[in-house]
């Protein structure tokens, strides 16, 4: 369920959006999920066990971080360079908040919520970067990737 303050974030940033352009708007929401993000990882950087592939370290913060069980994550296509999976976001705020205003739901997370996951694989040093490329009824495609010359 969504409350309002959190309705309230998404029309301040339609706002910002008209008066200084969307991705400035997008890039405001980013740097205060970023600074929630950043803050966790700070708190469990003790706790990863970052002894794997870089993908495998990415793809195990990822997981840590939004607590995914067997049944809200499944691995579609894994090679040494990407792995691309489904989540289920269970509380689907996000995807109810854009439809309600207007927003694509794939923008809002790429702009806002993949670029935070990327800051964080930054601070690990993980050269990677994540990309929602799909959303359906509860389901995120997203896609972790190496960085070419990595």
């Amino acid at each position: 369920v969504m409350h309002d303050y959190e309705f309230d974030m998404y029309r301040l940033v339609l706002s910002i959006g008209k008066r200084y352009g969307i991705d400035t708007a997008y890039e405001i929401m980013s740097d205060t999920v970023a600074a929630k993000r950043l803050r966790w990882l700070e708190q469990v950087a003790t706790e990863l066990d970052l002894s794997g592939t870089p993908l495998q370290n990415g793809l195990g913060l990822y997981r840590k971080y939004f607590k995914l069980s067997d049944d809200s994550f499944q691995i579609l296509e894994q090679a040494p360079e990407h792995v691309m999976f489904r989540r289920k976001d269970t509380i689907d705020a996000i995807a109810y908040a854009c439809d309600v205003l207007g927003l694509d739901v794939i923008e809002v997370n790429n702009k806002v919520y993949a670029r935070t996951m990327n800051l964080m694989f930054q601070k690990l040093d993980l050269q990677l970067s994540n990309r929602v490329l799909e959303y359906h009824a509860g389901w995120y495609v997203e896609r972790i990737e190496v960085h070419p010359g990595s």
